[in-house]
Protein backbone atom coordinates (compact mmCIF):
# COMPACT_ATOMS: atom_id res chain seq x y z
CA UNK A 1 0.00 0.00 0.00
CA UNK A 2 1.36 3.44 -0.94
CA UNK A 3 2.04 5.78 1.94
CA UNK A 4 0.00 9.00 2.07
CA UNK A 5 2.19 12.04 2.68
CA UNK A 6 1.09 14.48 5.38
CA UNK A 7 1.24 17.97 3.85
CA UNK A 8 1.20 21.42 5.48
CA UNK A 9 0.17 24.16 3.04
CA UNK A 10 1.80 27.58 3.59
CA UNK A 11 0.71 30.72 1.71
CA UNK A 12 0.04 34.32 2.69
CA UNK A 13 -2.98 34.75 0.39
CA UNK A 14 -5.95 32.98 2.06
CA UNK A 15 -7.52 32.24 -1.33
CA UNK A 16 -4.29 30.80 -2.69
CA UNK A 17 -3.90 28.77 0.48
CA UNK A 18 -7.41 27.32 0.24
CA UNK A 19 -7.07 26.68 -3.48
CA UNK A 20 -3.80 24.83 -3.09
CA UNK A 21 -5.22 22.72 -0.26
CA UNK A 22 -8.23 21.82 -2.42
CA UNK A 23 -5.96 21.00 -5.36
CA UNK A 24 -3.80 18.64 -3.29
CA UNK A 25 -6.80 17.02 -1.62
CA UNK A 26 -7.63 15.46 -4.98
CA UNK A 27 -4.37 13.51 -4.98
CA UNK A 28 -4.36 10.06 -3.30
CA UNK A 29 -0.70 10.45 -2.32
CA UNK A 30 -1.37 13.62 -0.32
CA UNK A 31 -3.25 14.33 2.89
CA UNK A 32 -3.46 18.05 3.72
CA UNK A 33 -3.22 18.13 7.53
CA UNK A 34 -3.13 21.89 7.98
CA UNK A 35 -2.72 25.39 6.55
CA UNK A 36 -0.68 28.39 7.75
CA UNK A 37 0.54 31.81 6.69
CA UNK A 38 4.28 32.46 6.42
CA UNK A 39 4.19 35.08 9.17
CA UNK A 40 2.30 32.79 11.56
CA UNK A 41 3.82 30.58 14.25
CA UNK A 42 5.16 27.97 11.85
CA UNK A 43 7.09 26.23 14.61
CA UNK A 44 3.83 25.71 16.47
CA UNK A 45 2.03 24.57 13.32
CA UNK A 46 4.79 22.08 12.57
CA UNK A 47 4.59 20.69 16.09
CA UNK A 48 0.81 20.34 15.89
CA UNK A 49 0.46 18.95 12.36
CA UNK A 50 3.81 17.07 12.08
CA UNK A 51 3.82 17.09 8.26
CA UNK A 52 6.05 14.97 6.04
CA UNK A 53 6.41 17.84 3.57
CA UNK A 54 5.65 21.60 3.52
CA UNK A 55 4.24 23.00 0.27
CA UNK A 56 5.04 26.73 0.32
CA UNK A 57 3.37 29.03 -2.20
CA UNK A 58 5.74 32.01 -2.46
CA UNK A 59 3.22 34.03 -4.43
CA UNK A 60 4.65 37.19 -5.92
CA UNK A 61 6.88 37.97 -2.95
CA UNK A 62 10.60 37.88 -3.70
CA UNK A 63 11.32 38.39 0.01
CA UNK A 64 9.74 35.06 0.89
CA UNK A 65 12.01 33.30 -1.59
CA UNK A 66 14.99 34.28 0.53
CA UNK A 67 13.44 32.82 3.67
CA UNK A 68 15.52 30.13 5.38
CA UNK A 69 13.85 26.77 4.80
CA UNK A 70 16.75 24.79 6.27
CA UNK A 71 15.52 25.13 9.86
CA UNK A 72 12.11 23.70 9.05
CA UNK A 73 11.19 20.37 10.64
CA UNK A 74 10.05 19.05 7.25
CA UNK A 75 11.40 19.48 3.69
CA UNK A 76 9.93 22.30 1.61
CA UNK A 77 8.49 22.19 -1.91
CA UNK A 78 8.40 25.83 -3.05
CA UNK A 79 5.97 27.09 -5.70
CA UNK A 80 7.35 30.11 -7.56
CA UNK A 81 5.64 32.67 -9.80
CA UNK A 82 8.65 32.72 -12.19
CA UNK A 83 12.34 31.87 -12.41
CA UNK A 84 13.62 35.12 -10.90
CA UNK A 85 13.66 33.88 -7.31
CA UNK A 86 14.54 30.25 -8.06
CA UNK A 87 18.23 30.52 -7.14
CA UNK A 88 17.45 32.25 -3.82
CA UNK A 89 14.82 29.68 -2.90
CA UNK A 90 17.18 26.84 -3.75
CA UNK A 91 20.02 28.37 -1.74
CA UNK A 92 17.60 28.87 1.17
CA UNK A 93 17.11 25.11 1.40
CA UNK A 94 13.98 24.31 -0.61
CA UNK A 95 14.16 20.64 -1.68
CA UNK A 96 11.69 21.06 -4.52
CA UNK A 97 11.10 23.96 -6.92
CA UNK A 98 8.06 24.14 -9.17
CA UNK A 99 6.21 26.91 -10.95
CA UNK A 100 2.91 27.95 -9.41
CA UNK A 101 0.95 26.77 -12.42
CA UNK A 102 2.22 23.19 -12.08
CA UNK A 103 -0.46 20.51 -12.22
CA UNK A 104 -1.75 18.75 -9.11
CA UNK A 105 -0.11 15.54 -10.33
CA UNK A 106 3.29 17.27 -10.69
CA UNK A 107 3.08 18.77 -7.20
CA UNK A 108 2.02 15.43 -5.70
CA UNK A 109 4.92 13.66 -7.43
CA UNK A 110 7.33 16.29 -6.09
CA UNK A 111 5.95 15.84 -2.56
CA UNK A 112 6.54 12.08 -2.68
CA UNK A 113 10.06 12.49 -4.09
CA UNK A 114 11.09 15.15 -1.57
CA UNK A 115 9.71 13.08 1.32
CA UNK A 116 11.98 10.25 0.15
CA UNK A 117 15.04 12.50 0.34
CA UNK A 118 15.26 13.42 -3.35
CA UNK A 119 15.49 16.88 -4.90
CA UNK A 120 12.97 18.06 -7.50
CA UNK A 121 13.59 20.87 -9.97
CA UNK A 122 11.22 22.10 -12.67
CA UNK A 123 13.14 22.13 -16.00
CA UNK A 124 11.96 25.70 -16.57
CA UNK A 125 13.84 26.78 -13.45
CA UNK A 126 17.05 24.83 -14.07
CA UNK A 127 18.83 27.63 -15.92
CA UNK A 128 18.48 29.86 -12.85
CA UNK A 129 19.37 27.25 -10.24
CA UNK A 130 22.26 25.29 -11.75
CA UNK A 131 24.79 28.18 -11.79
CA UNK A 132 24.02 28.77 -8.11
CA UNK A 133 24.54 25.05 -7.42
CA UNK A 134 27.95 25.20 -9.10
CA UNK A 135 28.97 28.10 -6.88
CA UNK A 136 27.76 26.16 -3.85
CA UNK A 137 29.74 23.10 -4.99
CA UNK A 138 32.95 25.13 -5.24
CA UNK A 139 32.35 26.66 -1.80
CA UNK A 140 31.81 23.17 -0.38
CA UNK A 141 35.08 21.85 -1.83
CA UNK A 142 36.96 24.81 -0.36
CA UNK A 143 35.41 24.07 3.04
CA UNK A 144 36.36 20.36 3.05
CA UNK A 145 38.96 19.19 5.53
CA UNK A 146 42.08 17.35 4.32
CA UNK A 147 40.58 14.13 5.64
CA UNK A 148 37.39 14.64 3.66
CA UNK A 149 39.35 15.44 0.50
CA UNK A 150 41.36 12.27 1.01
CA UNK A 151 38.17 10.22 1.20
CA UNK A 152 36.89 11.80 -2.01
CA UNK A 153 40.19 11.05 -3.78
CA UNK A 154 40.04 7.40 -2.68
CA UNK A 155 36.51 7.16 -4.02
CA UNK A 156 37.58 8.67 -7.33
CA UNK A 157 40.42 6.12 -7.56
CA UNK A 158 37.96 3.27 -7.20
CA UNK A 159 38.96 2.17 -3.71
CA UNK A 160 36.55 -0.20 -1.98
CA UNK A 161 34.12 0.99 0.67
CA UNK A 162 36.00 -1.03 3.27
CA UNK A 163 39.33 0.61 2.41
CA UNK A 164 37.71 4.03 2.66
CA UNK A 165 35.47 3.61 5.69
CA UNK A 166 37.63 1.50 7.99
CA UNK A 167 40.16 4.28 8.76
CA UNK A 168 37.29 6.73 9.32
CA UNK A 169 35.44 4.35 11.64
CA UNK A 170 38.64 3.50 13.51
CA UNK A 171 39.36 7.19 14.00
CA UNK A 172 35.81 7.82 15.25
CA UNK A 173 35.93 4.80 17.57
CA UNK A 174 39.21 5.92 19.09
CA UNK A 175 37.86 9.44 19.58
CA UNK A 176 34.76 8.17 21.39
CA UNK A 177 36.85 5.88 23.61
CA UNK A 178 39.09 8.84 24.49
CA UNK A 179 36.02 10.94 25.33
CA UNK A 180 34.71 8.24 27.69
CA UNK A 181 38.10 7.85 29.34
CA UNK A 182 38.40 11.61 29.89
CA UNK A 183 34.85 12.17 31.14
CA UNK A 184 34.75 8.96 33.18
CA UNK A 185 37.10 10.47 35.75
CA UNK A 186 34.27 12.80 36.75
CA UNK A 187 31.65 10.05 37.18
CA UNK A 188 31.02 8.51 40.61
CA UNK A 189 29.18 5.47 41.95
CA UNK A 190 26.30 6.35 44.31
CA UNK A 191 25.11 3.73 46.81
CA UNK A 192 21.98 5.31 48.26
CA UNK A 193 19.43 2.52 47.83
CA UNK A 194 19.17 -1.16 48.67
CA UNK A 195 19.22 -2.41 45.10
CA UNK A 196 21.72 -1.68 42.31
CA UNK A 197 23.87 1.43 42.89
CA UNK A 198 23.36 4.43 40.63
CA UNK A 199 25.69 7.07 39.20
CA UNK A 200 26.61 10.65 39.99
CA UNK A 201 28.53 13.61 38.59
CA UNK A 202 31.48 15.12 40.46
CA UNK A 203 30.36 18.73 40.73
CA UNK A 204 33.30 20.20 42.62
CA UNK A 205 36.65 18.98 43.88
CA UNK A 206 35.69 19.52 47.53
CA UNK A 207 33.24 16.60 47.53
CA UNK A 208 29.96 17.80 45.99
CA UNK A 209 28.28 15.03 43.97
CA UNK A 210 25.14 15.61 41.88
CA UNK A 211 22.86 12.66 41.15
CA UNK A 212 19.21 11.82 40.47
CA UNK A 213 16.69 12.37 43.26
CA UNK A 214 14.86 9.08 42.65
CA UNK A 215 17.97 6.96 43.34
CA UNK A 216 18.57 8.50 46.80
CA UNK A 217 16.56 6.59 49.42
CA UNK A 218 18.60 7.59 52.49
CA UNK A 219 19.95 10.87 53.82
CA UNK A 220 23.20 9.69 55.44
CA UNK A 221 25.83 6.97 55.13
CA UNK A 222 25.63 7.10 51.35
CA UNK A 223 28.45 5.19 49.69
CA UNK A 224 30.49 6.95 47.00
CA UNK A 225 32.93 5.23 44.64
CA UNK A 226 35.37 7.34 42.64
CA UNK A 227 37.19 6.70 39.38
CA UNK A 228 40.57 6.38 41.11
CA UNK A 229 39.30 3.55 43.32
CA UNK A 230 38.75 5.62 46.46
CA UNK A 231 35.53 5.25 48.43
CA UNK A 232 33.88 7.69 50.80
CA UNK A 233 30.64 8.29 52.64
CA UNK A 234 28.31 11.16 51.84
CA UNK A 235 25.19 12.79 53.17
CA UNK A 236 22.28 14.41 51.42
CA UNK A 237 22.48 18.19 51.11
CA UNK A 238 19.12 18.65 49.42
CA UNK A 239 16.88 17.41 46.65
CA UNK A 240 14.41 18.68 44.08
CA UNK A 241 11.91 15.96 43.10
CA UNK A 242 10.40 18.17 40.37
CA UNK A 243 13.62 18.10 38.32
CA UNK A 244 14.87 14.77 39.74
CA UNK A 245 18.08 16.31 41.08
CA UNK A 246 19.80 15.56 44.40
CA UNK A 247 23.01 17.03 45.82
CA UNK A 248 25.35 15.01 48.06
CA UNK A 249 28.48 16.01 49.96
CA UNK A 250 31.16 13.35 50.25
CA UNK A 251 33.56 13.31 53.18
CA UNK A 252 36.63 13.63 50.97
CA UNK A 253 38.44 16.16 48.79
CA UNK A 254 40.67 16.28 45.73
CA UNK A 255 37.96 14.98 43.39
CA UNK A 256 38.37 15.19 39.62
CA UNK A 257 35.93 17.46 37.79
CA UNK A 258 35.35 17.81 34.07
CA UNK A 259 34.26 20.67 31.80
CA UNK A 260 30.70 21.44 30.73
CA UNK A 261 29.61 21.89 27.13
CA UNK A 262 28.07 24.99 25.58
CA UNK A 263 24.47 23.98 24.84
CA UNK A 264 24.13 26.70 22.19
CA UNK A 265 26.10 24.52 19.77
CA UNK A 266 24.09 21.34 20.47
CA UNK A 267 21.89 20.15 17.60
CA UNK A 268 19.51 17.32 16.87
CA UNK A 269 21.52 14.47 15.38
CA UNK A 270 24.73 15.12 17.31
CA UNK A 271 26.43 12.03 18.70
CA UNK A 272 26.23 11.76 22.50
CA UNK A 273 27.18 9.18 25.12
CA UNK A 274 25.51 8.36 28.41
CA UNK A 275 28.00 7.38 31.13
CA UNK A 276 27.33 5.43 34.30
CA UNK A 277 29.32 3.86 37.10
CA UNK A 278 26.98 1.46 38.90
CA UNK A 279 30.02 -0.80 39.42
CA UNK A 280 33.74 -0.03 39.77
CA UNK A 281 34.42 0.76 36.10
CA UNK A 282 32.74 3.35 33.93
CA UNK A 283 30.12 2.18 31.43
CA UNK A 284 28.94 3.95 28.28
CA UNK A 285 26.18 3.77 25.70
CA UNK A 286 26.06 5.68 22.40
CA UNK A 287 23.18 7.56 20.83
CA UNK A 288 22.14 10.83 19.27
CA UNK A 289 20.24 13.92 20.35
CA UNK A 290 16.76 13.04 19.14
CA UNK A 291 14.85 16.14 20.25
CA UNK A 292 15.68 19.66 21.43
CA UNK A 293 13.15 22.21 22.57
CA UNK A 294 12.64 25.35 24.57
CA UNK A 295 11.95 25.37 28.31
CA UNK A 296 9.87 22.43 29.47
CA UNK A 297 7.84 21.86 32.61
CA UNK A 298 8.12 18.36 34.03
CA UNK A 299 5.03 16.39 35.08
CA UNK A 300 6.07 17.07 38.71
CA UNK A 301 6.07 20.83 38.12
CA UNK A 302 9.80 21.53 37.72
CA UNK A 303 11.14 23.70 34.95
CA UNK A 304 13.98 22.67 32.63
CA UNK A 305 15.62 25.46 30.62
CA UNK A 306 15.66 23.18 27.56
CA UNK A 307 13.90 19.98 26.61
CA UNK A 308 16.68 17.51 25.76
CA UNK A 309 15.78 13.99 24.65
CA UNK A 310 18.17 11.32 23.39
CA UNK A 311 17.86 7.75 22.15
CA UNK A 312 20.62 6.43 24.43
CA UNK A 313 19.83 3.21 26.28
CA UNK A 314 19.59 3.89 30.01
CA UNK A 315 20.99 0.72 31.53
CA UNK A 316 20.22 -0.01 35.20
CA UNK A 317 22.30 2.28 37.37
CA UNK A 318 22.84 4.96 34.71
CA UNK A 319 20.42 7.48 36.25
CA UNK A 320 22.33 10.38 37.80
CA UNK A 321 25.24 10.00 35.40
CA UNK A 322 26.21 12.53 32.72
CA UNK A 323 25.39 12.88 29.05
CA UNK A 324 28.57 13.87 27.22
CA UNK A 325 29.35 15.09 23.73
CA UNK A 326 31.87 13.53 21.36
CA UNK A 327 34.62 15.63 22.94
CA UNK A 328 33.95 14.35 26.46
CA UNK A 329 32.30 17.52 27.78
CA UNK A 330 29.31 17.16 30.10
CA UNK A 331 25.94 18.23 28.68
CA UNK A 332 23.67 17.41 31.59
CA UNK A 333 22.38 14.77 33.99
CA UNK A 334 20.55 11.69 32.69
CA UNK A 335 17.34 10.49 34.29
CA UNK A 336 14.80 7.81 33.51
CA UNK A 337 12.24 9.13 36.02
CA UNK A 338 10.90 12.33 34.46
CA UNK A 339 9.13 10.62 31.54
CA UNK A 340 8.40 6.91 31.48
CA UNK A 341 10.24 5.13 28.69
CA UNK A 342 12.05 8.26 27.46
CA UNK A 343 15.65 9.28 28.16
CA UNK A 344 15.59 12.89 29.36
CA UNK A 345 18.66 14.93 30.24
CA UNK A 346 18.52 17.76 32.78
CA UNK A 347 20.66 20.40 31.00
CA UNK A 348 23.63 22.03 32.69
CA UNK A 349 21.90 25.42 32.77
CA UNK A 350 19.10 23.99 34.92
CA UNK A 351 21.54 21.95 37.00
CA UNK A 352 23.52 25.05 37.96
CA UNK A 353 20.43 26.84 39.22
CA UNK A 354 19.12 23.86 41.18
CA UNK A 355 22.49 22.82 42.63
CA UNK A 356 23.39 26.35 43.75
CA UNK A 357 20.01 26.76 45.44
CA UNK A 358 20.26 23.39 47.20
CA UNK A 359 23.81 24.13 48.37
CA UNK A 360 22.78 27.48 49.82
CA UNK A 361 19.28 26.69 51.14
CA UNK A 362 18.99 22.90 51.20
CA UNK A 363 15.70 22.89 49.33
CA UNK A 364 13.79 24.40 46.41
CA UNK A 365 10.91 26.54 47.63
CA UNK A 366 7.83 26.82 45.45
CA UNK A 367 4.53 28.58 45.89
CA UNK A 368 1.33 26.57 46.17
CA UNK A 369 -2.38 27.06 46.63
CA UNK A 370 -3.26 23.63 47.95
CA UNK A 371 -5.62 22.55 45.18
CA UNK A 372 -6.07 19.60 42.86
CA UNK A 373 -7.21 20.66 39.41
CA UNK A 374 -7.79 19.51 35.87
CA UNK A 375 -8.40 21.40 32.61
CA UNK A 376 -12.02 21.96 31.63
CA UNK A 377 -13.53 23.57 28.53
CA UNK A 378 -15.26 26.90 29.17
CA UNK A 379 -18.73 27.76 27.80
CA UNK A 380 -18.46 29.36 24.37
CA UNK A 381 -19.69 32.79 25.49
CA UNK A 382 -17.23 32.86 28.37
CA UNK A 383 -14.41 31.56 26.17
CA UNK A 384 -14.99 34.40 23.71
CA UNK A 385 -15.06 36.96 26.52
CA UNK A 386 -11.82 35.71 28.08
CA UNK A 387 -10.19 34.79 24.79
CA UNK A 388 -9.28 31.35 26.16
CA UNK A 389 -10.98 28.01 25.70
CA UNK A 390 -10.07 26.26 28.94
CA UNK A 391 -9.59 26.87 32.65
CA UNK A 392 -8.71 24.75 35.70
CA UNK A 393 -11.56 22.97 37.47
CA UNK A 394 -10.86 22.48 41.19
CA UNK A 395 -11.41 18.82 42.06
CA UNK A 396 -9.90 19.05 45.56
CA UNK A 397 -9.09 21.79 48.05
CA UNK A 398 -6.59 21.08 50.83
CA UNK A 399 -8.12 21.81 54.25
CA UNK A 400 -6.58 24.92 55.84
CA UNK A 401 -4.47 25.42 52.71
CA UNK A 402 -4.08 28.81 51.02
CA UNK A 403 -7.00 28.20 48.64
CA UNK A 404 -9.27 26.98 51.43
CA UNK A 405 -8.45 30.00 53.60
CA UNK A 406 -9.16 32.30 50.65
CA UNK A 407 -12.60 30.77 50.13
CA UNK A 408 -12.03 28.75 46.97
CA UNK A 409 -14.46 25.84 46.63
CA UNK A 410 -14.74 22.53 44.82
CA UNK A 411 -16.16 23.16 41.37
CA UNK A 412 -14.63 26.62 41.00
CA UNK A 413 -12.77 27.15 37.72
CA UNK A 414 -9.55 29.19 37.88
CA UNK A 415 -9.09 31.21 34.67
CA UNK A 416 -6.34 33.68 35.70
CA UNK A 417 -3.79 34.42 38.41
CA UNK A 418 -2.74 38.04 38.77
CA UNK A 419 -4.29 38.73 35.35
CA UNK A 420 -2.23 35.99 33.67
CA UNK A 421 -4.43 33.40 31.87
CA UNK A 422 -4.54 29.95 33.44
CA UNK A 423 -5.53 27.39 30.84
CA UNK A 424 -3.70 24.29 32.04
CA UNK A 425 -2.05 23.03 35.21
CA UNK A 426 1.35 24.02 33.76
CA UNK A 427 0.20 27.65 33.68
CA UNK A 428 -0.67 27.58 37.37
CA UNK A 429 2.56 25.84 38.37
CA UNK A 430 4.58 28.32 36.31
CA UNK A 431 2.86 31.25 38.01
CA UNK A 432 3.48 29.98 41.56
CA UNK A 433 7.14 30.95 41.69
CA UNK A 434 9.12 31.24 44.90
CA UNK A 435 9.00 35.06 44.84
CA UNK A 436 5.20 34.89 45.24
CA UNK A 437 5.41 33.02 48.56
CA UNK A 438 3.67 35.05 51.26
CA UNK A 439 2.29 37.52 48.74
CA UNK A 440 -1.35 38.15 47.95
CA UNK A 441 -2.43 36.89 44.51
CA UNK A 442 -5.57 37.84 42.64
CA UNK A 443 -7.33 34.64 41.56
CA UNK A 444 -10.01 35.01 38.91
CA UNK A 445 -12.54 32.18 39.03
CA UNK A 446 -15.80 31.15 37.44
CA UNK A 447 -18.42 30.12 40.01
CA UNK A 448 -22.01 29.35 39.04
CA UNK A 449 -21.42 30.77 35.58
CA UNK A 450 -20.25 34.16 36.89
CA UNK A 451 -16.72 35.47 37.23
CA UNK A 452 -15.34 36.50 40.62
CA UNK A 453 -12.06 37.85 41.95
CA UNK A 454 -10.63 36.30 45.13
CA UNK A 455 -7.42 37.25 46.95
CA UNK A 456 -5.28 34.35 48.17
CA UNK A 457 -1.99 34.32 50.08
CA UNK A 458 0.41 32.02 48.24
CA UNK A 459 1.82 29.34 50.53
CA UNK A 460 5.20 27.64 50.48
CA UNK A 461 5.92 24.05 49.54
CA UNK A 462 9.46 22.71 49.42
Amino acid sequence: MAYTMRVLVVADDPLARAGLATLLASQPACAVVGQAASDADLAGALQVYRPDVIVWDLGASAAQASADFRDMAAPVVALLPDANAAADAWAAGARGLLLRDASAESIAAAIVSVAQGLAVLDPALAASVLPAREQARRALVEALTPRELQVLRLMAEGQSNKEITMPVLTELSNALAAAVEYAGAGVARVEARHRLPASGIVWSSDGVIVTAHHVVEQDENIGIGLADGRTATAKLVGRDPTTDVAVLRAQTAGLTTRTWADLASLKVGHLVLALGRPEQTVMATLGIVSALGESWRTPAGGNLDRYLQTDVVMYPGFSGGPLIDAGGQFIGLNTSALLRGISITVPVTTLRQVVETLLSKGRISRGYLGVGAQPVRLPSALAQQLKQETGLLLVSVEPDGPADKAGLLLGDVIVALDKQPVRHLDDLLAALTSNRIGASAQVRIVRGGAMQEIRAIVGERA
